[in-house]
């Protein structure tokens, strides 16, 4: 079972929630600067369903952050896996 993007969304959604505290904003107030709903943004913060990358930038810019993105390795397979850690004897 894989988790990370849903993990990644609720790290997001705290990260938001901590800046907004940081800067003594209502969620109101927030969704307000950045043009979105309060509900969208609630649900942001919980890291509850699937935002719009638009949405989710418009929400950092009110709160002065931005996205950056990395590349990230892909995972080993089983087969790399067993390559890597075979015994050579």
């Amino acid at each position: 079972m894989q988790y990370p993007a849903h993990m990644d969304a609720i790290k997001i959604g705290k990260i938001i929630a901590q800046k907004r505290h940081e800067k003594n904003l209502t969620q109101q107030e927030l969704a307000d600067y950045a043009s979105v709903s309060r509900r969208s943004l609630i649900d942001l913060e919980r890291g509850r369903n699937d935002t719009s990358v638009r949405r989710l930038l418009r929400v950092l810019g009110a709160l002065g952050l931005q996205l950056h993105v990395l590349s990230v390795s892909p995972r080993p397979t089983e087969d790399q896996l067993r390559e890597i850690f075979t015994d050579e004897d």
